[in-house]
């Protein structure tokens, strides 16, 4: 589809300056089938930048409705909480939770996530991996644990299965986000720029509150 865009958007810019020549040229030898032309060419450059627009729009959209998911699960929880030890508190340790999830056919990385949407959409953990499971405590410079400061936050982890693997990925650890949403877009890119990256994606997700 990026291609495609590319050529349009090419011919878009091609199309006014060939529409001007052709219409001088038709109007200088009183030839109205060239004057013709000539402003078909110039009504087509609108027409092509916004039908790449409309493209470009249906391109990065993404929706995670549409996404087929998989189970997450995690034994660093208890009845919908998560355990004290990853928490980044004085009763924590700051260990990652451990994770493990179904392989998803055609994933060569997986994209895990922590979100807290009761605090900005905060970032917890981005961490990146090939196997299907992570380990408690597996993940240490790209974690922080959860550390509400007030009240009972949830703390919800997505994982993303990718298609192809990419340097670098959205949403900084202990920095507020934009939600799982924006960073799922963005994800859903390959290198190249092209979109449907993500396959499928799977959450677990649980509460920890406020250590006084």
């Amino acid at each position: 589809m990026m291609l495609l865009r590319t050529v349009m958007t090419i011919i878009a810019y091609i199309c006014p300056l060939a529409g001007l020549v052709l219409l001088i040229y038709g109007t200088a030898t009183k030839r109205k089938k060239f004057c013709g032309f000539g402003i078909a060419a110039l009504l087509m450059c609108p027409l092509l930048l916004g039908l790449q627009f409309m493209l470009a729009v249906k391109q990065y959209s993404f929706d995670m409705n549409d996404l087929p998911t998989f189970s997450v699960t995690s034994s660093s929880l208890s009845s919908g909480v998560w355990d004290d030890s990853i928490s980044n508190t004085d009763i924590g340790s700051n260990t990652s939770p451990e994770l493990s999830w179904e392989e998803v056919p055609g994933a060569e990385v997986y994209l895990v996530y922590m979100i807290d949407p009761d605090g900005f959409n905060w970032v917890h953990m981005n961490t990146v991996t090939s196997s299907t499971s992570l380990p408690a405590g597996a993940v240490t410079s790209e974690y922080v644990g959860p550390y509400p400061p007030s009240g009972t936050h949830e703390y919800v982890v997505y994982v993303f299965a990718l298609r192809s693997a990419k340097d670098g990925y959205p949403g900084d650890v202990d920095h507020m986000s934009d939600g799982i949403s924006s960073l799922g877009s963005m994800v859903n890119t390959f290198e190249n720029g092209e979109s449907g990256n993500v396959i499928a994606y799977g959450t677990v997700s649980g509460t920890f509150s406020h250590v006084e």
